[in-house]
């Protein structure tokens, strides 16, 4: 049985060097309390769906905690995760 999890991407830099990366966790979970607890700049948030047809991930939402949407470019993040 497929759980829904939420994510949020942070902007994060490291040696001068600034990088997306994404963080997915329970949908018990609220938004706010992961980003609060993590460095960067919040950049995308919502909801990991999987599509019935091709059985793909993709992001989808927005967190209403932090008010910040999803964008594709969190799709191909989440994507790269699984290459």
């Amino acid at each position: 049985m497929y759980t829904q999890c939420k994510y949020v991407v942070l902007a994060q830099e490291k040696d001068e060097i600034v990088k997306e990366n994404i963080y997915i966790f329970p949908s018990l979970v609220v938004h706010k309390t992961v980003a609060k607890r993590m460095r960067g700049k919040v950049v995308g948030a919502g909801f990991i769906a999987r599509d019935k047809g091709t059985g793909k991930l993709f992001c989808r939402g927005e967190s209403d905690s932090l008010q910040v949407k999803s964008r594709p470019e969190d799709t191909i993040l989440l994507r790269s995760l699984f290459l």
